[in-house]
Order: C-alpha cells, then structure tokens, then sequence
C-alpha cells in the first residue's frame, strides 16, 4: 500500500511547492468492493484539485477494469475534478497503456504521468523513494509465508501430535522456519497448552471457525506473482504439477460459472524447477491461462487449491460475484471435519 508521505513528498521533490492531502471518507457513497479494496486522497496542490486512488494492492488488475472502477468512483461520487491513479510498482507494459489511454498516474521514485501538471520520468530517483523504505506502525502485521502454511495445514489436519519435523518435511520447510512459524502463530494468541524442543503440544485455543475469524485480517497473499502463459506451450511436467486456483477453483466448489482463462498455480520451488518454461506473454489474450507463483505449500482438496486457502489468495478480489460465493464457501466449511 502506498502511504499518503510518500506521494507528498514525492510531488514536491519534482514540482516544488506544498502538497495539501487528506484522506477521502466515501464510505457512505461507494459500493463496498469499492470502499474497502482502495484509499482515497484528495490533493490541493499548484492551484488544482484531484483525487487519488491507491491501487497499488490491486497490481493485477486490467486497463479495462482500472477504468471501470475509475468511472464508478465518479458516478457514485459526482466528482468531476481529476482523478490520479497510484501504484507502488508497474509494468513498462501497463505504464505505456496508462498513457495511451490518458489514465494519469503515480508510480513512487519512478514515473509521474500528471498531464495537468506535468510529466516527470525519474528513475535515478528509486532508491531515496524507495516503498519499501516506509514503514508505517498503523499497518496490521502480516503472516509470514511459513507461519501461514504452517497454520492452514493445522486448521485443515488438526494434527497436534506431529513432530516439528514432520510438519516441516510436509511443508517443505526448514525445521528451523516451522520453529519460528510456531513462534509467530503463538504471539497471535490463538493457542493453548505448550510446546517442547521437539514435539508440539498444542490445540487451538477456541473453535477453528473462530480462530479464522481472529487471525484473517494478518493473513498475507501467498501469491509471489501471476502471470499469463500460452495454454498450449505448456509441457507435461509442469502440467502435472498444476493445481486449480482462482476463480477457476471457485467455480468447482461454487455456482460460480467457469471464468473464460483457466487459473493454475503453483510453488515457487516447484516452479524453479520447472526446465522448459511455458510461453508468457504481458497480458491476457486469446489461448492463455492464468498461472500463480505461491509463496508457500498450496493446501489441496479435489486437485484444487483448499477452500481456506483459496479465501485467503481472492481475499482483496474486488468482484462482488466471488466475495459473495466466498461467503457461501465458507459459510457451508465443516471446521470439524478433518478428514479434508
């Protein structure tokens, strides 16, 4: 998420001037998916007044879609002054889009494209506005990668009895890395009971359903990246190493009719592995499918990614269609039963 600082202080090093910002309460105006999968800043800044959407956590998104959220926002609000779009990182390809279709927009330490302020390319600028140098103490921590697989294969397998090692060899982690998932998961509170140097002598310390409740706002994307692939370029053994995911998924366990690309994922170690890489092109077209990197063990059920693992990678999808079978799935998720 790009912080508010960032783009003021970014502005004003390659315009001068002061930046006025504040943040823009449209809770009340804007449809949900809206309102909660974005932020919003008005600016005042050189005489102009614009507003800014903050779509840096939403960095798969299409041209097609940004624009259609960007005139929904103006229908829903009647706002008719400049609407700047902001990303903490973009493609040259999406860049280059932006700017063929008009679309002003921030990308911090490496481009401006604000027509009525300017154009201002400054890549020698990345390292002194660099995202990842801001930290901001209001932002709710995240999972680590290991600490989350490490906690969905328990919510799945309810399994206490096994040995660190065990759990490691199952998730293809270090015994130190699932020592320090454990570590992690016990400073969130949702434990009871101890843990000795080798064997786990733990149990949830409520229901599952409600311990999912409590931790889901720290949960963390697995997915490193997406990218788009040429279906018919894809060997055999990476086929084989394929699991459903995304809407595709969804689609198995829900009503939810099939989505026109086929989403796979993947683990990154796998995915390193993998010799003779697929054809990957920079956007959707024709002939493609949609393939996730994960960062982490992908938990399975029926040859797709698992229901709870599944919630948590479409958990910033903005489409109200897959956030209301979400709700369903998990509505209809027997915590109890182990056997999955």
């Amino acid at each position: 998420m790009v912080f508010p600082e960032v783009i003021k202080e970014y502005l004003e090093y390659n315009f001068g001037g002061n930046v006025k910002i504040q943040f823009w309460n449209v809770q009340k105006l804007l449809p949900i998916y809206l309102s909660v999968s974005y932020r919003y800043f008005e600016i005042e800044y050189l005489g102009e007044k614009f507003l800014i959407m903050d779509f840096s956590k939403q960095p798969n998104k299409g041209i097609g879609e940004l624009k259609k959220h960007i005139e929904q926002v103006r229908k829903h609000t009647n706002y008719n002054k400049h609407i700047v779009v902001v990303f903490s990182d973009a493609t040259n390809y999406l860049r280059n889009k932006l700017i063929e279709e008009k679309i002003s927009f921030i990308v911090p330490g490496k481009q401006l494209y604000i027509p009525f302020l300017g154009v201002i390319f400054s890549e020698h600028r990345i390292s002194k506005y660099s995202i990842d140098m801001k930290y901001d103490t209001s932002e709710i921590k995240r999972m680590t990668p290991s600490a989350q697989s490490v906690l969905l294969e328990l919510l799945i397998s309810n399994d206490f009895a096994a040995t660190q090692d065990e759990i490691a060899k199952r998730l293809g982690l270090t015994k130190m890395s699932v020592s320090r998932a454990f570590k992690e998961l016990k400073k969130l509170e949702i434990f009871s009971g101890f843990q000795n140097e080798n064997k786990t002598m733990l149990k949830f310390s409520d229901t599952k359903e409600k311990i999912w409740d409590k931790v889901k706002k720290h949960f963390s994307d697995p997915k490193q990246k997406v990218i788009y692939i040429k279906c018919n370029s894809m060997k055999n053994n990476l086929k084989k190493k394929l699991i459903q995911s995304g809407e595709s998924a969804l689609s198995e366990y829900t009503m939810l009719a099939a989505p026109k690309y086929e989403t796979y994922c993947i683990t990154k170690k796998e995915w390193d592995l993998i010799k003779e890489k697929p054809e990957i092109i920079p956007s959707k077209d024709n002939g493609i499918c949609i393939l996730e990197i994960w960062k982490h063990e992908i938990p399975t059920q029926f040859g797709c990614v698992h229901p709870l693992g599944l919630a948590i990678s479409l958990a910033s999808e903005v489409d109200e269609r897959i956030q209301g079978e979400l709700e369903d799935l998990l509505g209809s998720y027997d915590w109890e039963d182990v056997s999955k």
